[in-house]
């Protein structure tokens, strides 16, 4: 029977084998899901941001919590130490009893910071919360149309953030006046990202979401304003929320995991048929036992973070020497109470006199920072020099 059918059979093996390496070869579609998960490194998923504030600001604080609010609190009740909550979706909707816990766990001094572009249910009702969409942003005659925050609207801080895609503009029709502020609006000056007091602690909500997501954080002047919404939250312990996504999946079986999974629902698929053809194959004759080679083992080096290497990989060293600048001229400002707008004599003198450090050690550090600053792009010699003259500013400062 093998013989006589031996030419369909590999007929059939060479279009399997063609099949396989087409599919294996042909470009992955993006997913543009707005999923906003810390493990999803698809445009409109969470990772980029998850990692920066787990490898810098919220380092050795960020936790990830996959269960729900009730079990949740149920475990921070025990606590004594103040954390806060963080909530990321297009959708947030909490049923009476997740709302009351939540009540509950900002009256003690916690903060939670809300970012959907609809909250609804019981906690909408109480903060009195209501948003609408700006069509106008849609709107495909007006090519050059931009959503733009304005952070601190009207105060000397007023910082502008612009982003001419990538978001879905939303912003608060309404909300409880006597107990809300308003710290950014669109340049309509519709809120978008409000404080709430409740108790002893604060609600911070955020219309917009989407300025979480990796396509507005790589790459983008404007992620500037991530980083400021979430400086907002300051405690020991962080929860970031996994549990109240959109595209949650709540695995029931293990197979459920495979099919939900494109490369291992292939892998499944693969191993399906090659067992079916080990067998019509192992009908005619046995073949000696292949001995298990194990392969041998490789051990590799971690990434640092994705952050670090997409810099790295775009070779762009002028945006690394801007965050690490961005960085030394706040810790200046905050240590030696001194305006970094200009870099004179009053600046110089006053953080030579603090410091302890010679003239010519700050004003070279200071000349170095104002050099990249003025220069369209840097080579890594430079970033290097930049990066070793700071860290020596540390450790000979005495302040």
């Amino acid at each position: 029977m093998f013989k006589k059918n031996k030419k369909y059979i590999i007929v059939l093996v060479i279009v399997f084998t063609a099949i396989v390496y087409v599919q294996m070869n042909a470009p992955k579609p993006v997913k543009w899901n707005k999923t906003y998960k810390s493990k999803d490194k698809i445009p409109f998923g969470c990772k980029v941001m998850y990692d920066l504030l787990d490898k810098s600001a919220f380092n050795g604080r960020l936790e990830i919590e996959k269960e729900n609010v009730f079990k949740t609190l149920e475990k921070v009740t025990a606590q004594k130490n103040q954390s806060s909550s963080i909530f990321i979706n297009d959708n947030l909707a909490f049923d009476k009893v997740e709302t009351k816990l939540l009540l509950n766990y900002v009256g003690k001094g916690n903060k939670v910071l809300l970012a959907a572009s609809n909250i609804n249910g019981l906690l909408a009702d109480t903060l009195k919360l209501k948003t609408n969409m700006e069509f106008s942003y849609f709107i495909p005659a007006k090519a050059d149309s931009v959503f733009s925050v304005v952070y601190h609207q009207g105060e000397k801080d007023q910082k502008v953030f612009t982003y001419r895609e990538g978001v879905t503009p939303v912003y608060f029709t309404s909300f409880d006046t006597l107990k809300t502020s308003v710290i950014a609006a669109d340049l309509k000056k519709n809120p978008i990202y409000i404080s709430v007091k409740w108790g002893k602690g604060e609600f911070y909500v955020l219309s917009v979401p989407d300025i979480f997501c990796n396509y507005n954080i790589v790459n983008k002047p404007s992620r500037q304003f991530a980083y400021t919404v979430m400086s907002y939250l300051n405690a020991p312990v962080v929860r970031w929320d996994e549990y109240y996504k959109t595209y949650n999946d709540h695995i029931s079986s293990n197979l459920q995991f495979v099919f939900n999974n494109d490369s291992l629902y292939a892998a499944y698929g693969l191993t399906l048929l090659s067992i079916l053809f080990f067998m019509i194959f192992n009908l005619k004759r046995k073949q000696r036992a292949i001995p298990v080679i194990i392969p041998p083992s490789n051990s590799t080096i971690d990434f640092v973070n994705v952050i670090g290497s997409v810099y790295y990989n775009s070779k762009n060293h002028k945006i690394i020497a801007e965050e690490k600048i961005a960085a030394f001229l706040e810790y200046i400002r905050s240590k030696f109470q001194v305006n970094t707008r200009l870099f004179d004599d009053t600046l110089l003198n006053r953080v030579t006199a603090l410091s302890g450090m010679n003239r010519e050690e700050v004003q070279g550090i200071f000349t170095l920072i104002d050099k990249i600053q003025f220069s369209a792009s840097i080579d890594e010699q430079t970033l290097i020099q930049l990066n070793t003259e700071i860290e020596e500013f540390h450790e000979k400062n005495k302040r």
